[in-house]
């Protein structure tokens, strides 16, 4: 939320690049990819998980989807989510970028306390 908040973008966001810390909380890491909002894109981040419009601007939705992803992941897939952590999966992982949340939204939404 901070990147976002200072307008840049993290474009690599994978489990290889998140750390959970002894408090229980979780940060990313990594921040070769990171970028300005709205510039176009030099490089494609890695396609098997870069969000679809990546190819195109850099934009915070593609954040937010790649957070989405990571819940594709097969090492979570084998947990079984609740409906509501099912539901708020799929706003993450919207194709039309409009329709995702921003991270503050997603981080205020209901259903992310169940995740």
């Amino acid at each position: 939320m901070i990147l976002h908040a200072n307008e840049i973008v993290h474009q690599d966001i994978r489990w290889e690049n998140v750390m959970r810390l002894t408090d229980n909380s979780w940060v990313l890491i990594d921040f070769e990819e990171a970028a300005p909002i709205g510039r176009g894109n030099r490089r494609i981040p890695i396609l098997n998980i870069a969000a679809p419009e990546y190819r195109g601007m850099k934009s915070d939705p593609g954040d937010i989807w790649m957070i989405g992803n990571l819940l594709n992941d097969l090492r979570i897939l084998q947990i079984q989510l609740s409906v509501r952590a099912r539901n708020f999966w799929d706003r993450l992982t919207q194709q039309n970028h409009d329709e995702r949340p921003s991270a503050a939204d997603a981080i205020d939404d209901d259903r992310f306390s169940d995740m």
